[in-house]
């Protein structure tokens, strides 16, 4: 009986996984690092929510969990400003720093929380996922 039960369990899960899709589990957490530039501000938005300009520091960091779309639309923009110390504008640009590249990127899985990071420097925009300490940072974008 105890062997039905789970089988049962498994195929209505299973059947719902097909139907409704993967994302509709998947949690993601990113996580934004100010690495080295001074005045640094950070714009992220989706179409549905906008986490607001953040003005970070050096080694400064913040961080926005989600769980993404069951159609997997799910897309987080972030625009970033260097900025110089009288506030004129140095630097701009900007990029997905969530879309579906980045979720193969930083793994899919039902089975637990994904965590990417992006260090920001003067060089560019480096791309971690889970520990950035043991699988190392990847350059994906460069400032113009």
């Amino acid at each position: 009986m105890a062997c039905t039960m789970q089988f049962l369990f498994l195929l209505v899960l299973t059947s719902y996984h097909f139907y409704f899709g993967t994302s509709s589990f998947e949690s993601y957490e990113i996580q934004v690092i100010d690495g080295n530039i001074e005045n640094l501000v950070a714009h992220v938005f989706s179409k549905d929510n906008d986490l607001g300009n953040k003005t970070m520091t050096i080694k400064d960091a913040f961080h926005w969990s989600f769980r993404r779309d069951y159609d997997e639309s799910t897309m987080f923009t972030g625009e970033f400003f260097w900025t110089s110390d009288d506030g004129t504008e140095t630097r701009k640009t900007s990029f997905p720093v969530f879309d579906n590249d980045v979720a193969k990127d930083c793994g899919q899985s039902i089975l637990k929380d994904h965590k990417c990071f992006w260090l920001v420097t003067s060089v560019g925009f480096y791309f971690s996922k889970d520990d950035p300490v043991s699988t190392g940072w990847e350059l994906k974008h460069n400032w113009p």
